[in-house]
């Protein structure tokens, strides 16, 4: 019996703390207290709530199944499901196979905040693959 590997695949990035901007807010306190210190008038902008300050969460995207390690017979029929979720509206879904584009599916709902997506993957080739899922918002 033949059969594939099914290998999960994810990306992620981190984000370095910003000293330029530490050293701008803390000249914008010493400015703020020597204005008040010394009594000019002046005038300060309303700052924004932190919330509109913030970029909204990144899509999350995650393969449920076939799950991480399994093998299939090749002349199987996988059920690839994708759920993914962002606080904007989920637009599209893709799966890929071993940076092929096996398919895009387009969002009908108007703002589907989460989405589980199914492709019935047919008679994959034998040997190890690699799944992606992407999701756009």
């Amino acid at each position: 019996m033949q059969g594939f590997e099914y290998v999960q695949k994810s990306t992620f990035s981190i984000q370095g703390a910003n000293m330029k901007g530490s050293r701008l807010v803390l000249f914008g306190i010493i400015a703020i207290v020597a204005a008040v210190a010394s009594g000019t008038a002046w005038a300060m902008t309303s700052i924004p709530p932190i919330e509109e300050q913030i970029p909204g969460s990144p899509v999350s995207v995650q393969i449920v199944y076939p799950l991480n390690g399994e093998f299939f017979d090749s002349q199987s029929t996988i059920p690839i499901q994708v759920y993914a979720t962002s606080q904007n509206n989920v637009i599209s879904v893709e799966i890929w196979d071993n940076g092929q584009l096996l398919d895009t599916q387009a969002v009908s709902q108007q703002f589907p905040l989460a989405i589980k997506t199914s492709y019935p993957w047919n008679f994959p080739a034998t040997g190890v693959h690699v799944l992606m899922a992407r999701a756009k918002d």
